[in-house]
């Protein structure tokens, strides 16, 4: 009895773990989504985002674009998640190693389709499930440049008061 037990929490584990992860194409290539104002020289992260949090969520890769505009990065997988309709997202840049220190950056939220796989399979297939149907996106203004601020009217006061004195003492 503990044999058969012990085979069928074995073929359990072996079953869940095969369908553990989902995956798709990561590339807008298919339905020409370019992002605009995206360089070669740029960066592209993809998020997911589970339901009910909020930000970027956890990233899933991030990688430089193939060209101007499109990325292909072959097949990628969210670890955990069944298969079914995923929230991903998009984030994009240029002028920065970080999407925060970009010069130019946006981003596009947007439910996927994705399909179980197995990342153990032998071989890996390059691309699996279906491609992004991501949006197509322009980059925007990113950091903001410094504005040296005016001083306050207590500051202002006090280099007044400090002016007359230095005045009457002369």
């Amino acid at each position: 009895m503990k044999n058969s037990l012990a085979v069928i929490a074995g073929l359990a584990l072996m079953g869940a773990a095969a369908n553990a992860d989902v995956a798709f194409n990561a590339n807008n290539y298919t339905a020409n989504n370019a992002i605009g104002g995206l360089t070669a020289d740029g960066w592209v992260e993809i998020f997911y985002t589970p339901a009910g949090s909020a930000g970027f969520g956890t990233s899933l890769g991030k990688f430089q674009p193939t060209e101007a505009g499109f990325f292909d990065n072959g097949g990628m997988s969210i670890p955990g998640v069944t298969a079914g309709p995923v929230t991903l997202t998009v984030a994009a840049w240029t002028g920065g190693a970080t999407y925060d220190a970009a010069t130019l950056k946006g981003s596009t939220s947007f439910s996927q389709a994705v399909q179980s796989w197995d990342p153990n399979a032998s071989p890996p297939a390059p691309k699996v499930g279906p491609d992004l149907t991501m949006p197509a996106f322009t980059l925007g203004g990113g950091t903001v440049t410094p504005v040296v601020p005016e001083p306050s009217t207590i500051a202002l006061g006090m280099l007044g008061a400090a002016a007359l004195l230095i005045r009457r003492r002369k």
